[in-house]
C-alpha cells in the first residue's frame, strides 16, 4: 500500500500493482526546484494531496479547495492544453492493459475509468465537483497507485503486444523471457503515463498560483520541492 495516500489504499478490490508502485517510486530525473517538481516529486505530491497550491494545501477542506483551484484552470481557455494532457495520460493508463476476450470485471480498468470520469468533471464547465472520496481515488490512479491487472489481463496484454510485433511471441515451454518482457514494457509505459499525469497536475497548480497567489514563492516542502 502506498503510505503517502491519506487513509491508505483507496481501492476496495484488487491488490496493489507492486511493480508499478515500485517503478513510480524511483527517481527518473533531477533538477527540481521550489516551484517545479521532478517526476518523483510530482508523484509524491499527488499521492499526498500537497499539490503546491500554497495555503490551500493545508486547509481543513484541502481536497475540495484543490479541486476548485484545478478546475478553475482546466475550465478556462488557457488551461485547455493542460486538461487535454491530463486526459491523454489517463487514457494511456487505461489502454496499456488489454481486456481479456469475453470481458469481465477489472479492478485496474475500473480504477482508471473512475479517474477519467473525475477528470471529465473537473475539466468541463458547469459540472459539479466530484466528492472528496472520488478526488482521493483520482489522485491514486493518476499517480500510479492502482490495482494489479489480473492474470487474464496480463495474458491478454502479452498476446496483444506479440500480435502487433511490440514484443516477440512467446516460445515453447511457457515461462520465457518474452512473457516477462511484455509486462515489463507495460510497467514502463504505465510509469511514464502516471508521471506525465502527476506532472500535469502540479503544472496546473503552478498556473493557479501565478494568478491567485503570485506573492507566495516559497513555503513548506514535500518530497524536496515546495508545497
Amino acid at each position: 500500500m502506498p503510505e503517502e495516500l491519506p487513509h491508505a489504499w483507496p481501492w476496495e478490490h484488487g491488490g496493489a500493482w507492486t511493480e508499478l508502485l515500485e517503478s513510480t517510486g524511483r527517481a527518473s530525473d533531477g533538477g527540481g526546484s521550489k516551484l517545479q517538481a521532478t517526476s518523483l516529486g510530482a508523484i509524491m505530491r499527488v499521492r499526498s494531496g500537497q499539490l503546491g497550491l500554497g495555503e490551500l494545501d493545508y486547509k481543513d477542506d484541502a481536497g475540495r479547495a484543490a479541486m476548485e483551484a484545478l478546475a478553475e484552470v482546466w475550465r478556462a481557455p488557457k488551461g485547455r492544453q493542460l486538461a487535454g494532457e491530463l486526459v491523454h495520460s489517463l487514457e494511456m493508463l487505461y489502454d496499456i492493459i488489454e481486456r481479456p476476450e469475453g470481458g469481465g470485471s477489472s479492478a485496474y480498468k475500473g480504477a482508471v475509468k473512475q479517474a477519467l470520469d473525475v477528470a471529465a468533471a473537473l475539466t468541463t464547465a458547469g459540472n459539479n465537483l466530484p466528492s472528496v472520496e472520488q478526488w482521493r481515488r483520482f489522485r491514486a490512479a493518476a499517480s500510479g497507485a492502482l490495482p494489479a491487472p489480473t492474470q487474464r489481463e496480463r495474458a491478454a496484454t502479452r498476446a496483444r503486444m506479440a500480435a502487433t510485433g511490440y514484443v516477440p511471441p512467446p516460445t515453447r515451454g511457457g515461462r520465457d523471457g518474452e512473457r516477462l518482457t511484455a509486462m515489463q514494457v507495460a510497467v514502463r509505459e504505465a510509469t511514464n503515463a502516471a508521471r506525465k499525469a502527476a506532472k500535469t497536475i502540479t503544472w496546473t497548480a503552478i498556473e493557479w498560483r501565478k494568478t491567485n497567489a503570485p506573492e507566495r514563492r516559497v513555503g513548506p516542502s514535500h518530497g524536496g520541492v515546495e508545497g
